[in-house]
């Protein structure tokens, strides 16, 4: 009778074992599948990903405004809630073409006056274009930073360009754009 006893009991481990491995790769497909849901449903295109990192401020600042004008005017620093947009004159590039990317910067539809805006590599996700970014540029009264860069000679592929910008209470937002060299 020992003999038996001895086979069941390791038949239920085996049978324990399996049932453990079963539900760790359920969870990573369930864990993958919503991934993968999350991402098609964010409205994002792949094209254009939002960034967000920092901590958002406490209190908002308080800003001043012209009743006439819809540029909201924030003292030196004190910009936070803002969020970025940016967009590229073309998203399909050659080496030696010239290139406009431009940098939307708003809080709740409001255009941000002087906000010192960067260009860089992209944080996560494709490879930088540019080897040497532009100086900053601070957000004139439509709320717009721009840029003209000429496309350096790289290999075709896929190159990201991102834009940054740091507020008040180290409030940061990011996003980044593609654009494909051939």
């Amino acid at each position: 009778m020992a003999p038996r006893r001895a086979f069941q009991a390791r038949l239920s481990m085996f049978v324990g074992a399996v049932i453990l491995l079963a539900c760790a790769a359920t969870g990573l497909v369930a864990g993958s599948f919503a991934h993968t849901l999350a991402r098609a449903s964010d409205g994002a295109s792949a094209t254009v990903a939002p960034v967000i990192s920092g901590s958002p401020p406490a209190a908002a600042a308080t800003a001043t405004s012209n009743p006439t004008d819809t540029a909201t005017v924030l003292p030196p620093n004190t910009q936070s809630g803002f969020i970025l947009d940016i967009s590229v004159s073309a998203r399909t590039l050659s080496a030696g073409q010239t290139i406009t990317i431009t940098v939307n910067a708003t809080t709740h539809g409001v255009p941000v006056v002087g906000l010192l805006c960067s260009l860089r590599s992209p944080v996560s996700g494709p490879p930088g274009l540019l080897s040497s970014w532009p100086a900053a540029v601070t957000s004139d009264a439509t709320g717009q930073a721009q840029w003209t860069v000429t496309v350096p000679s790289v290999a075709p592929a896929t190159y990201g360009i991102e834009a940054y910008a740091v507020g008040s209470h180290h409030y940061e937002f990011h996003r980044y754009a593609t654009v494909v060299v051939v």
